[in-house]
C-alpha cells in the first residue's frame, strides 16, 4: 500500500509512514517434544523456565511502613540478554517414573533461530488495523480534498478493506475541545473551593471578577507600553 501511493507521485504528500514496525527482531524457540518426553520434561516446563528467567517470578512480599512490595526473582540484566546464560541453565525436576531429581540443560531440548516480525498491531472492533499516514506540505483545504479524490480514484490492489480519511482537522478540533473542557472543569473546581472557603456564593464571584479585571488591566498596560 505504501509503495503503491509512492508510485502515484501525488504532490503535497510529505513522507508516508506506517504505524507498524515490520522488522522487529525476535527469536523463535522450538521445543523437541519427543526428546523432551524421553528425558521426562514437558514443553510447558521449558517455556516456564525461560519466562521465569526473563520476566521473573513472585517469590514473596516485603513489608515496610505499612506498604507491600512484591519480590520478583529473575536473571541479572546482563544474563537476561545472553543466549548462553539462558539456554545453558538447567531445568531441575523430580522424575515421576524413578523418583530421582534430574537436571537437564534447556539447550538439550530446544532449537532457536533469529527472526524478524511485526510489532504490536492496533485493533478496532476486534479487527487488525494498519495505518499509512503522512503530513501534507503547504496544502489548503481544497488541495487536501484533491489529494483525497486522487487516492480514491485509483483502485488499490489489496484483499483487505481500505479507507481514506483526512484526520488533521479532526484531531486539532478534538484537542481544542479537550482543553476547553479542562479549563471549564478547573474554573468550576476553583469556584467550589472558594464557596467552601468563604461559605458564600457572592464573594467567590467577586474575587474571580477582580482577578479577571486585574489581568485585563495588566495586559493592557503591557500592550500599550510596548
Amino acid at each position: 500500500m505504501r509503495n503503491f501511493i509512492i508510485d502515484m507521485n501525488i504532490p503535497g504528500i510529505e513522507e508516508l509512514k506506517v504505524d507498524v514496525n515490520r522488522n522487529k527482531p525476535g527469536m523463535q524457540i522450538a521445543v523437541d517434544r519427543k526428546k523432551a518426553g524421553e528425558l521426562g520434561v514437558s514443553a510447558g516446563q521449558v517455556g516456564f523456565q525461560l519466562r521465569q528467567s526473563l520476566f521473573g517470578e513472585k517469590a514473596g512480599v516485603y513489608k515496610k511502613d505499612g506498604e507491600d512490595y512484591n519480590i520478583n526473582v529473575r536473571f541479572q540484566e546482563d544474563d537476561r540478554y545472553s543466549e548462553s546464560a539462558l539456554f545453558n541453565q538447567y531445568i531441575t525436576f523430580r522424575d515421576m517414573a524413578s523418583g530421582q531429581i534430574k537436571s537437564i540443560p534447556v539447550a538439550a531440548v530446544t532449537s532457536r533461530k533469529n527472526t524478524s516480525g511485526y510489532s504490536a498491531i492496533k485493533h478496532r472492533n476486534l479487527e487488525r488495523v494498519v495505518t499509512v499516514y503522512s503530513a501534507i506540505l503547504q496544502a489548503t483545504m481544497q488541495q487536501k480534498s484533491s489529494i483525497k479524490s486522487k487516492l480514491k480514484s485509483r483502485r488499490f490492489n489489496c484483499l483487505l478493506t481500505c479507507a481514506i480519511a483526512l484526520q488533521g482537522n479532526r484531531g486539532t478540533r478534538r484537542k481544542h475541545d479537550l482543553l476547553s473542557s479542562a479549563l471549564l472543569y478547573a474554573l468550576f473546581l476553583i469556584l467550589v473551593l472558594l464557596v467552601l472557603q468563604f461559605n458564600s456564593v457572592s464573594k467567590p464571584f467577586i474575587i474571580l471578577f477582580s482577578i479577571f479585571m486585574s489581568l485585563q488591566e495588566s495586559f493592557s498596560v503591557w500592550l500599550f507600553s510596548t
